[in-house]
């Protein structure tokens, strides 16, 4: 069974900070969802942190909406306005490209940068969101995506508009340190209880490994279990 536990905003922010207390003076990275749920978090881990700790922090995003860099329906924008509501932006901020271009070779930079940020090959902490549908990132159910190898992939055809986004991949995220999702409303509630019967493509947020995987879950989202 997947780890649940109530969700606060300072018991997230408590268990990404245990993730920099366990790596002292190491680079270490973060990807974050878009959407208005992970704001309140991220402006207090603003807060939190150290200039030190940003210092050495890379920031990222778990998907992107391949629109205008300046658009509304991006990702980083809200979320890195509220970071930057709790304080300075961390050394090293990722943002994944507009649509403009060669999005191959655009993801075979990206890639480079992830290197760069993740010494390990992996991400320590991801922030993850959720749908009804139970996808998380540019991952949706059944998608041919989910078999994707690579660390970055384009999808053209997302069931979701816009129809273009860049997206981390499935055993990307899997290998991650720390997995933590979110899960409010009675809706999610009924997706956490999905997850429980087992992994499926049908239903790609089961597919993440339980073991580094914490599921918090506000009072509605319990109030279905």
């Amino acid at each position: 069974m997947p780890e649940s536990r109530i969700f606060s905003v300072d018991a997230v922010v408590d268990l990404i900070v245990e993730q920099f207390k366990s790596k002292p003076g190491k680079p270490i990275s973060l990807a974050i969802p878009g959407g208005r749920s992970p704001g309140p978090i991220l402006t207090e881990l603003s807060k939190q942190l150290s200039d030190d700790d940003k210092k050495r922090l890379s920031l990222l995003w778990v998907d992107e909406r391949l629109v205008a860099l300046d658009h509304p329906d991006r990702n980083d924008s809200a979320t890195l306005s509220a970071w930057i509501k709790g304080g300075s932006k961390p050394a090293n901020v990722l943002n994944m490209p507009g649509p403009e271009g060669d999005l191959s070779l655009a993801c075979s930079e990206y890639e480079a940068k992830l290197l760069l940020a993740c010494p390990t090959g992996n991400i320590d902490v991801c922030l993850l969101g959720i749908g009804e549908d139970g996808h998380f990132a540019s991952l949706f159910p059944n998608h041919s995506n989910l078999e994707n190898e690579n660390r970055v992939s384009i999808i053209k055809d997302s069931p979701k508009p816009p129809s273009l986004r860049m997206t981390l991949s499935l055993p990307l995220i899997k290998a991650s340190a720390l997995n933590i999702v979110l899960c409010f409303g009675s809706e999610k509630g009924e997706v956490f209880k999905r997850v429980k019967t087992g992994p499926s493509k049908q239903f790609p947020i089961s597919l993440l490994n339980k073991k580094n995987t914490v599921w918090f879950l506000d009072e509605d989202a319990f109030s279905v279990l």
